[in-house]
């Protein structure tokens, strides 16, 4: 980042509400015009403010605090469009340009109060001017501007206001139960009521209320239930408010307040006649139908030890007892009785001269490795456009979670420093320097131990009598790299397939572990697969899984704030699904060669929810083919076996889903064929003998009668010609035995 100064004053004079804010926690500049007093010998002011709130905002430069009334905060712009800090009313509203900041309406029991984020350094003084106008109700029960003590070095608008009706959102009412403004220094009240000048608070020495009507009653410092004390009360000579609203100058009340903590008298600024005396304030204010009145006070002065207003000693000046800065703005409070409550037209400038005006720049590292070092450096400037810084100057610098500060290490001529977890507190003791002075520079070391981002590192640059300005310094964090490792995956078709990838920073020193989203994809064809969130740097996402094959599988890891990207591969195998193929004969028995035999394939039908196979199935002996089917026909004849026991395997081809497969070996056996010749055996019957006799049939169907020759037979129709022969046997044999029995019958 480019070193750039951080002023706020473009001329020697600054307005601090118009709008224009600097960057920071108290560092508002606004610009205005030069405010001269009658008379050349007038030093030149500082101009804090200058807003007329007639206009559609008032910028920025305005809190609106919590109130104890039950409608909460009333204040508004009446010709506001709602934009800046300080909304448009609802209601009675003008054009922009012709409106005002309305505190109340004519409701009951209402408070309305803006506070000014600008803290005024009380060294050279404060000259506030301003229009009042209290019209439209009952009479009650009035307005008031009000002056806050606060940090010095972190300025900020009292939180909350006092209570409803007479205490006009400045004092405390005990016996509510409500305290009063935080913090409270002076209230000038515009008391049309009366009742701010009543003993609201129990403080020794408040007035009553008897006869403070149309009254300005101021009261002193003051916090929670202690304090707010009245200082004075004023009875206007002639009325502080108008009975009806024609036209705003009809009404208006002009005021001015001027505190003077100098050791010389002060002239006002618009009513240059008022001279106040040194540690006194005046309050200059012309009523409706009379001439100009002042009020004199001598400012309250706190003991740092222990005050009413509850202020810490550090926002007190030991030597003077005025706190060091003040804030400032408006209440206004309605009871049982209303009035509308108005302002316009506030300017607020120093009354003794210029206070100084601090720049900074800023510069050290831009950019830095997760769990790295680096530097913030800070050079502060007594501007030219103010006037000379005779106070301890002091920065405060905030680092952001994650980036830890090295207190040890800051360096810097004639800087003192110490360190509250990521805040750095360094200063330079008081000396002249005068404006455009150049301070030394500061330079504070700062390791990374958090995520990567953006990291802003703001310093608050301020002192005691000039404004806080908030410069700020932009250090890049890198975030960690990573890795992606992808789980092989192994699945069937069909099966869903879970795909698992582990991201891990591959930081040594703090490393943490990333979170975000792993694209599934091919990697060959860029087609994304499915998505998935990290959970304890694991991501997994399942997808059926597509078609058999294997494809290679990337994860790209998206990244997030602290994790850079990456990717990684793996492997999805997509297995086809396993088969058993078996396979048998038609018979076991044996066959004779030529006759077909029926080979069968079985184990390939359909799975629940898977398809039917497909392909083909060769029933095989050894490495030829003896026949193939194609599914779903699961049969085939084989006729060309040969005499013999033949081995045969079915073989599944596989398809597109299923693997092929090899059945069991099974046996076929085949047998010769028997074979008949076509002429018998020359042997013939047996000669008669003295006794006849009959002789017994052969054993064997081949000893009775001979096959023709060159016929073959086998199976089952050797058992028809066994049985032919045997006959014929017997026919021979009884021939034989008749015609022996007929020779014998001749001779005898």
């Amino acid at each position: 980042m480019a070193q750039r100064p951080q002023g706020r004053a473009v001329a020697r004079v600054r307005s601090i509400l118009t709008g224009l804010v600097v960057t920071g926690l108290a560092g508002l500049a606004f610009v205005g015009a030069d405010v001269s007093a009658a008379g050349a010998a007038v030093p030149t002011q500082t101009t804090f403010a200058d807003q007329t709130f007639r206009g559609a905002d008032a910028g920025d430069g305005w809190v609106l605090p919590a109130t104890p009334a039950a409608s909460g905060n009333s204040a508004c712009l009446t010709g506001g469009d709602g934009s800046g800090s300080v909304p448009a009313c609802t209601s009675g509203s003008d054009e922009p340009g012709s409106g005002a900041l309305r505190l109340t309406t004519q409701g009951q029991a209402q408070i309305g109060a803006v506070g000014a984020k600008q803290a005024v350094p009380t060294d050279k003084g404060l000259d506030a001017t301003f229009t009042t106008y209290q019209y439209d109700g009952s009479g009650a029960d009035g307005m008031v501007f009000y002056l806050a003590a606060t940090d010095p070095y972190d300025p900020a608008v009292p939180a909350k206001t006092g209570y409803t009706g007479g205490a006009l959102g400045y004092a405390a009412y005990p016996a509510g139960g409500v305290q009063g403004l935080q913090h409270a220094y002076l209230g000038v009240g515009l008391d049309t009521y009366g009742g701010f000048a009543g003993n609201y608070t129990g403080c020794v020495g408040d007035q009553s209320r008897g006869g403070a009507n149309n009254s300005v009653t101021v009261r002193g410092a003051g916090d929670g239930f202690s304090g707010y004390c009245v200082q004075s009360v004023t009875p206007a000579d002639g009325s502080l408010r108008g009975s009806a609203f024609g036209d705003r100058s009809e009404v208006a009340v002009p005021v001015e307040v001027v505190v003077n903590p100098t050791a010389s008298a002060l002239t006002a600024r618009r009513a240059p006649t008022v001279s106040v005396p040194a540690g006194q304030y005046a309050v200059v204010f012309t009523s409706l139908g009379a001439g100009q009145q002042v009020v004199f006070g001598d400012l309250p002065k706190l003991d740092p030890t222990s005050n009413v207003a509850g202020i810490d000693p550090s926002w007190i000046d030991p030597a003077t007892g005025y706190p060091y800065k003040l804030t400032y703005g408006f209440t206004a409070g309605t009871g049982g009785a209303t009035d509308v409550h108005e302002v316009t037209d506030l300017v607020a400038t120093t009354a003794a001269g210029a206070v100084p005006v601090l720049t900074a720049r800023t510069g050290g590292t831009t950019d830095v490795a997760h769990a790295g070092s680096g530097t913030v450096t800070v050079t502060p400037t007594v501007s030219a456009d103010g006037g000379t810084e005779t106070r301890a100057v002091r920065t405060t610098t905030t680092f952001p979670n994650g980036v830890t500060p090295s207190v040890d290490g800051a360096s810097g001529d004639g800087w003192t420093c110490s360190a509250s977890g990521r805040v750095v507190t360094c200063e330079q003791a008081a000396a002249d320097r005068a404006p455009g002075t150049d301070l030394p520079t500061l330079t504070i070391p700062f390791t990374v131990t958090g995520t990567a981002r953006t990291a802003t590192v703001s310093t608050v640059v301020s002192s005691v009598d000039a404004e806080a300005i908030t410069v700020t310094r932009d250090v890049t964090v890198a975030p960690q790299p990573t890795t992606v490792a992808v789980d092989d995956t192994t699945v069937s078709v069909g099966e869903d397939a879970t795909l698992r990838a582990t991201v891990a920073s591959s930081e040594t020193t703090d490393p943490s572990v990333p979170t975000g989203t792993v694209r599934f994809t091919d990697t060959a064809t860029g087609a994304e697969l499915c998505t998935a969130e990290l959970t304890d740097g694991t991501a997994t996402c399942t997808l059926v899984a597509p078609e058999a094959g294997q494809t290679s599988v990337t994860a790209t890891y998206l990244g997030d704030a602290d994790h850079v990207t990456a990717e990684g591969t793996g492997t999805l195998v997509v297995s086809k699904l396993l088969t058993a193929v078996t396979a048998s004969p038609d018979s076991t028995e044996p066959v004779t060669v030529g006759d077909p035999v029926t080979l069968f394939v079985d184990g390939l039908g359909d799975e629940d929810g898977q398809p039917t196979p497909t392909g083909t199935v060769a029933f095989r002996e050894g490495d030829g083919v003896l026949c193939t089917v194609t599914l779903p026909d699961a049969s085939c004849d084989v006729t060309t076996l040969a005499a013999g026991r033949h081995r045969i395997v079915a073989v599944y081809s596989g398809d597109a889903v299923y693997a092929g497969s090899t059945s069991d070996a099974f046996d076929v056996t085949v047998q010769d064929a028997v074979v008949v010749p076509t002429s018998g055996p020359t042997s013939a019957a047996p000669a008669p003998t003295s006794a006849p006799t009959t002789p017994a049939p052969s054993s064997t169907p081949a000893a009775a009668a001979a096959a023709p020759a060159g016929l073959a037979f086998t199976g089952s129709t050797i058992a028809l010609w066994t049985g032919i022969a045997l006959a014929v046997a017997l026919l021979v044999a009884g021939f034989v035995l008749l015609m022996v029995r007929r020779t014998r019958a001749a001779r005898g």
